[in-house]
């Protein structure tokens, strides 16, 4: 499955005063990894939306990237990328 998220982040509510963008494709490994290599230490998750116009919530760590998606059906998807290149999706209800 692919989603490219173009998204709004704030790792860090009380320093970041500026906005930045973060492009992210799951499908392209090496970029996964220059996001977890530079924002694996974030201590709050990255908010946007994804190509279809949800809401989505993502938390990077040095080892995965998870991705939390408010669909327009009112379901929850949480998809996490992990470094090794495996993937999981599960479901956390409804919104």
């Amino acid at each position: 499955m692919k989603h490219t998220m173009k998204t709004t982040v704030a790792p860090d509510c009380q320093a970041q005063r500026q906005e930045a963008r973060i492009d992210f494709d799951p499908t392209n490994f090496e970029g996964m990894c220059r996001i977890m290599d530079e924002y694996g230490g974030s201590k709050l998750p990255f908010w946007g939306t994804n190509e279809n116009g949800e809401d989505v919530w993502f938390s990077v760590f040095h080892d995965r990237i998870t991705v939390k998606t408010h669909q327009h059906n009112g379901w929850v998807r949480i998809n996490t990328y992990w470094r090794d290149g495996t993937c999981e999706e599960s479901f956390d209800g409804k919104w």
